[in-house]
């Protein structure tokens, strides 16, 4: 007797989880991959972390893949992730983690075993590339990772996974190599990124995907200024200042015999 109630009850339990909701099975699997991402580092990419190395990172992100995209793809997610933790005290190990995160993200192979967990990758990367003090440590870093994480966004498939999150990276990737630091130091990078974007912004399959990726691109091209730092003499020595470079806006001048608005010719003139 009591083998049948518990044959029973496990056969209810069964029908009971056959019959439980797609959308309820889905956010208890996307509960358990965001509690996997969110767990330590392994001990040795852990150790390639600390050594604020990418080429260590990547090496060591390799290694414990064993050649599986996929789980490179979360090993990935996980130092990008643990790099934003880094900005505040240690920014140039939150570049180099980033930076090899970005690297390892934009393998073929990588974006087609989880072009999600590549989206995401490069999402935290540039947020990272867009901190003024990893700028300011690391601007070739900031540099690689805006012109790497620009590229992989501009891919279809990843582009396809979270358009939002891509167009974000590229217009941040405007912004960082249009920043002092980073221009100083690789002044090449903003043609680099210049060129990436513009080409996604008239690719049709992006503007299928986002009909606005035009103007998102063309108003972050137009807008950004490009800052340059300049050496200016004083009395103390020679010291670096910031200047930001813009496009002068012409302004349509009146005919001689018009008066300005704002004239005291307009002014005194007599009402007609």
């Amino acid at each position: 007797m009591k083998s049948l109630i518990v044959k029973g009850a496990m056969f209810g339990l069964v029908a009971a989880m056959a019959s439980m909701p797609l959308s309820a099975t889905l956010s208890t699997s996307a509960h358990a991959q965001a509690a996997q991402q969110g767990a330590p580092l392994p001990p040795a990419l852990q150790a390639a972390l600390n050594s604020g190395n990418p080429q260590l990172i990547q090496q060591a992100i390799n290694a414990l893949s064993g050649g599986n995209p996929a789980t490179a793809a979360a090993l990935a997610g996980q130092v990008a992730a643990a790099a934003e933790t880094l900005i505040a005290t240690n920014p140039a190990a939150a570049a180099a983690a980033s930076q090899a995160a970005v690297a390892i993200s934009q393998a073929p192979a990588v974006i087609a075993a989880n072009p999600t967990a590549v989206s995401q990758v490069i999402a935290a990367a540039s947020r990272v590339a867009s901190n003024q003090a990893v700028q300011t440590v690391a601007p070739q870093a900031a540099a690689t990772i805006a012109t790497t994480a620009s590229a992989v966004a501009a891919n279809p498939t990843v582009y396809a996974a979270s358009p939002q999150a891509a167009t974000a990276v590229m217009t941040q990737a405007v912004a960082v190599t249009r920043s002092a630091a980073v221009v100083a130091a690789v002044p090449q990078a903003a043609n680099a990124v210049n060129n990436t974007v513009s080409q996604a912004a008239v690719n049709p399959q992006l503007t299928a995907i986002n009909p606005s990726i035009s103007n998102q691109v063309a108003q972050a091209l137009a807008t950004t200024p490009t800052q340059t730092v300049t050496q200016q003499q004083t009395v103390g020595g020679t010291q670096p200042t910031q200047t930001v470079v813009t496009t002068p806006v012409v302004v349509d001048q009146l005919p001689p015999d018009v008066p300005e608005p704002d004239s005291e010719a307009q002014n005194n003139a007599s009402p007609t």
